[in-house]
């Protein structure tokens, strides 16, 4: 599995809906320092987004030049598939919201309240769904592997008593100790032996690095649940569970630490009906 059946995926999806082109009206690229809330490091990082007749977006950690892509401009979103994953993954992620989808959401939330207030709920409901999908499970202590460190969503996460072990690869938080002695580890360090986890917990970010279908080539071989919550990418529910996430959850702009009503869209894949 890798980037291009999510290609195709999409493109089988265009052609079912008859619909010959559709055209890239914009690119943006806009340099963010964020500081989600207390305990939180600040994000230094750069979103690209892409406007077809919905709005994609996606997050890499290197500065974006947008200047050669403008002969691009007013032309199939299709010409996008040489470009790096994080360009290709911000296109796809403003097609799919623009084709006709029979997929509807198990879920839509919606919050319009300060920043940290946002944050905690987006926490809040990433969780909720979790516990759904662990419920499915015969295990009484659940494992959980969180794939990018969040404060909050780790405190959320213990809340509903599962042991949980954070990965990154931010050398700013590798190392460090929180406050019930987990260690936040290497990222690599998730491919050192077999994995004894039930859950595997990613961000959207790993669709735009490239790093998400190694994980979860890793993961189904141990049948280990993967549950996917994003930003980058976050349209892409109905097809990521089609090609292997149990759990997706999608934000849509405005972000939680933008002002205006945040929406986040639930999905789960065919094997879970609740």
């Amino acid at each position: 599995m890798s980037l291009n059946d999510l290609w195709c995926y999409i493109e089988q999806l265009n052609n079912s809906a008859y619909i010959e082109e559709l055209p890239v009206r914009s690119l943006s690229a806009t340099h963010l320092l964020l500081w989600p809330g207390p305990n939180e490091r600040v994000y230094d990082i750069h979103r690209l987004s892409v406007t077809i007749e919905r709005q994609g977006c996606s997050y890499t950690t290197h500065p974006i030049d947008i200047t050669y892509l403008e002969p691009y401009l007013n032309t199939t979103w299709q010409n996008f598939r040489d470009q790096p994953d994080f360009i290709q993954i911000a296109v796809l992620d403003a097609v799919l919201p623009s084709l006709p989808m029979a997929t509807k959401p198990f879920e839509i939330a919606r919050c319009q309240k300060p920043l940290w207030t946002k944050s905690l709920w987006r926490a809040d409901t990433l969780v909720k769904n979790i516990k759904r999908l662990i419920a499915t499970l015969n295990c009484p202590t659940p494992r959980v592997a969180l794939v990018g460190y969040s404060d909050v969503i780790f405190y959320a996460l213990k809340k509903i008593q599962v042991a949980v072990d954070v990965f990154d690869l931010d050398p700013r938080v590798i190392n460090k100790t929180l406050v019930d002695s987990t260690v936040i580890q290497h990222g690599e360090a998730f491919f050192a032996g077999e994995p004894t986890y039930d859950v595997l917990v990613v961000t959207g970010m790993t669709l735009a690095n490239g790093t998400f279908w190694n994980l979860r080539e890793f993961c189904c071989s141990f049948k280990t649940l993967i549950v996917m919550y994003a930003q980058t990418g976050g349209h892409l529910g109905s097809v990521m569970v089609e090609l292997g996430v149990d759990l997706f959850v999608g934000e849509c702009l405005p972000f939680y630490y933008e002002d205006g009503l945040s929406e986040i869209n639930v999905y789960f894949s065919n094997n879970y009906h609740f």
